[in-house]
């Protein structure tokens, strides 16, 4: 015995449930419609609506692309948005990126947050700043000083780190 169920995710896609002998199987519907005509289904990769619109789940709308490409997408398009600050370890461990990765991301979540800024402040360059010369030189020092910090904050804890290793270390060494 099964019963089927639709309804809308919280970002807007639609979802397809089916509930099979009191087991709830649920996924996206432009999933299972990528899958219907392709006979592809990756969990490991997403699919990406080529027109944004999350609803729009026709095929020729839907591909398939990996994770990097998909966060890159996102950042382009302003559905996601990292504030210079935000660009820390903590993100890249997130998403899992290697060194270069990394750098084509902070790349373009730099380009993304200046781009937006720049749409919603069109009357002031950007408020408090005269030109956008003053506001890029203004955000490479805020963002320097930033990783200077998280740097810092870094070293602090690998050496506290070692500090309790040396500490356990000297014990060991006491107690035999």
């Amino acid at each position: 015995m099964y019963k089927k169920y639709g309804g809308t995710h919280q970002r807007g896609y639609k979802i397809f449930s089916i509930c099979i002998d009191g087991i709830t199987y649920r996924t996206f519907a432009h999933r299972i419609i990528y899958y219907l005509h392709t006979d592809i289904w990756d969990e490991n990769k997403v699919i990406n609506h080529l027109d944004e619109k999350k609803t729009n789940n026709r095929i020729e709308n839907l591909e398939l692309i990996n994770q990097f490409e998909n966060i890159i997408y996102s950042l382009r398009n302003y559905e996601v948005l990292y504030h210079p600050c935000m660009l820390d370890a903590r993100t890249k461990a997130k998403y899992h990126l290697d060194e270069e990765k990394w750098e084509i991301f902070k790349r373009e979540a730099y380009s993304a947050y200046r781009q937006y800024v720049l749409k919603e402040n069109t009357d002031n360059v950007i408020r408090g700043f005269e030109t956008l010369e003053e506001y890029n030189r203004h955000e490479a020092e805020y963002i320097e000083r930033y990783e200077l910090i998280q740097k810092e904050e870094e070293e602090e804890k690998r050496l506290k780190r070692k500090e309790k290793r040396d500490a356990k270390k000297a014990e060991k060494l006491r107690g035999e």
